[in-house]
């Protein structure tokens, strides 16, 4: 394995850096110790719920049949887009984990269409990332 330099490695080299300084020159100790537990506190929260949702995503690959999908989703009409809608409501995962869903759910077979128009309702019905 080799790890090359890219730019995308310089550019987040080049954030942290900033936000390391940022936060040295801007805020006074406290503020980057409460700073620095809140985010520690979140990643404990974070990290079972992502590593439990990948890892469900992966038995759901191993356990449902691409049959089942490819029946449900496998065609763009509108039945197949309002089974993936009505999936996609119910099974509303933070980004981190619905990536891995989809990509299972193509790799059984479902069309583009249902996911379409799951990940449009997301986007408009949650905050945007930036």
């Amino acid at each position: 394995m080799t790890i090359g330099v890219t730019g995308k490695l310089a550019a987040e080299t080049l954030f942290l850096a900033g936000v390391w300084w940022m936060a040295i020159k801007k805020f006074e100790v406290y503020e980057i110790q409460e700073w620095l537990w809140e985010m520690w506190r979140f990643v404990k929260q974070i990290m079972p719920l992502l590593l439990v949702g990948v890892f469900f995503a992966g038995l759901a690959r191993a356990l449902i049949p691409a049959t089942w999908i490819t029946t449900l989703a496998g065609s763009n009409t509108v039945v197949t887009n309002l089974a993936g809608v009505s999936f996609g409501v119910f099974m509303y995962f933070p980004t981190l984990v619905e990536v891995p869903i989809a990509q299972t759910f193509l790799s059984l077979g479902m069309q583009r269409g249902p996911l379409r128009f799951t990940w449009e309702w997301w986007r408009c019905s949650a905050p945007s990332p930036g």
